[in-house]
């Protein structure tokens, strides 16, 4: 069973659905971060982590998603313009990149 009952951008309960989670931050630097939640339709939400349970959403972040739920599973796609990641790369060249997936 698929678990994928937010259906808007941004709003709803996301955490309790299957998500795919990417985590975005400077290198060695634990915050900043930029946390990107997706479930398997496509829907996705979008936080910037400045301390230990210190968040905001990120209403603004240009990403794109999509999701396709199929037979035997589910998968997801996402665009993000790199430029955005400037807010926790704090003019660094490159980034950490952490990724969760959770059922």
């Amino acid at each position: 069973h698929i678990n994928a009952h937010c259906t808007e951008n941004h709003t709803g309960v996301i955490w309790g659905d299957d998500t795919a989670e990417l985590f975005f931050s400077a290198p060695g630097a634990s915050y900043p971060y930029i946390h990107i939640a997706i479930n398997a339709k496509g829907i996705y939400r979008v936080q910037l982590n400045s301390a230990p349970k210190v968040s905001k959403e990120l209403h603004t972040f240009n990403f794109k998603s999509t999701g396709k739920i199929g037979k035997d599973g589910w998968s997801v796609e996402g665009e993000i313009p790199l430029k955005q990641l400037s807010a926790v790369l704090k003019g660094k060249k490159t980034a950490e990149i952490n990724a969760l997936y959770y059922i």
